[in-house]
């Protein structure tokens, strides 16, 4: 009797324990599902996305505790692959997602109608149609502007200081892109609050780009801009042999392109800006509706300099401008 007593009595202990597991882990919450959607040419490398990682770190949110990450990237540059992409990425059902850039914010919006968006490297979010205002952006989209109209003013403003001569200066445009009328209108206030007559010619592939920069030169273009586009290895190559061939001073937006070659750069720290939009995904994990955060700024900005370009082209950076420099190549 007491023999078939303790059996009994193990048996019962183990059905409990077997019980209490099985309900421990079925309150074991699962993980927050991040998707990350690259558009092509976007210049999300992996310091970046390492800086959103600590972002979320940040938050209480780390990969294979509760956290699982999923990137899909347009790696062709097309509509249909970013659609392909994006779609792939609704597929995985995230909580929220990541987009950098324009077009992968309007992709993902249709693939997946429900879930949140982070945006982010956005050059104007309330003109593109993104969000109703930056204040109460009043949708499922927020996270950061990039502040275009300010930043191109400003990169002109750089060009001047550094070729002090230049009145006319060329924009390459690619009116291809969903954000191309608002970027041109942000570019042409710009010019005119600087006192800069903008030589407007439209590129639409890399192969187009000798044709179009020639004509700027032939218009007594003395310095180069370019909106949004371009930004893969391949053109960036061939703005910077342009640009030195023609001796053209050209301000671009992010330190990638500095060190590709180009001579100077102005605009967000990307790491910055990536850590910073981790931050946005984190409050909606937690419970917050993107409809009532607003839209941020980016908290960090960079002037990156080269100082081997600046030889080749016969240009020597006034001393205001090294003095503001975060980052000064000589290669």
């Amino acid at each position: 009797m007491k023999r078939r007593s303790v059996l009994a009595l193990l048996g019962a202990s183990s059905l409990s324990a077997t019980l209490l597991s099985a309900k421990a882990l079925a309150q074991t919450p699962k993980p927050a599902r991040v998707g990350i959607l690259i558009g092509a040419g976007s210049d999300a490398s992996d310091y970046a996305l390492e800086a959103f990682r600590i972002g979320l770190r940040d938050q209480g949110f780390t990969e294979g505790r509760n956290l699982a990450t999923e990137r899909q990237i347009d790696r062709e540059g097309s509509e249909e692959s970013l659609t392909h992409a994006a779609r792939a990425l609704a597929g995985w059902s995230p909580d929220v997602v990541l987009a950098a850039n324009t077009p992968p914010v309007k992709t993902m919006r249709l693939a997946a109608p429900d879930v949140p968006i982070v945006m982010v490297a956005i050059g104007d979010p309330v003109g593109s149609g993104l969000v109703a205002s930056l204040a109460r952006p009043g949708g499922r989209i927020t996270g950061l502007s990039g502040l275009d109209a300010e930043l191109t003013g400003k990169r002109l403003e750089l060009l001047k200081e550094v070729a002090p001569g230049t009145t006319k200066v060329g924009l390459l445009a690619s009116p291809d892109n969903p954000v191309f009328a608002v970027q041109l209108r942000n570019a042409e206030m710009a010019a005119k609050a600087t006192g800069v007559e903008l030589l407007r010619q439209d590129v639409r592939r890399t192969s187009e780009l000798d044709d179009a920069v020639a004509a700027i030169v032939r218009r007594g273009g003395a310095a180069l801009l370019r909106l949004d586009g371009f930004r893969s290895a391949d053109a960036l190559q061939k703005l910077g042999a342009l640009t030195t061939r023609y001796r053209l001073p050209f301000c671009g937006d992010r330190l990638l392109e500095v060190r590709g070659g180009l001579l100077m750069s102005y605009g967000p720290n990307v790491a910055a800006e990536f850590r910073q939009a981790a931050g946005i995904v984190g409050r909606i994990l937690h419970g917050a509706d993107p409809a009532t955060l607003p839209v941020e700024s980016p908290l960090r900005f960079e002037l990156a300099l080269n100082e081997a370009t600046a030889k080749k082209l016969g240009l020597v950076f006034p001393a205001a401008v090294r003095a503001r420099a975060n980052a000064v190549i000589d290669f």
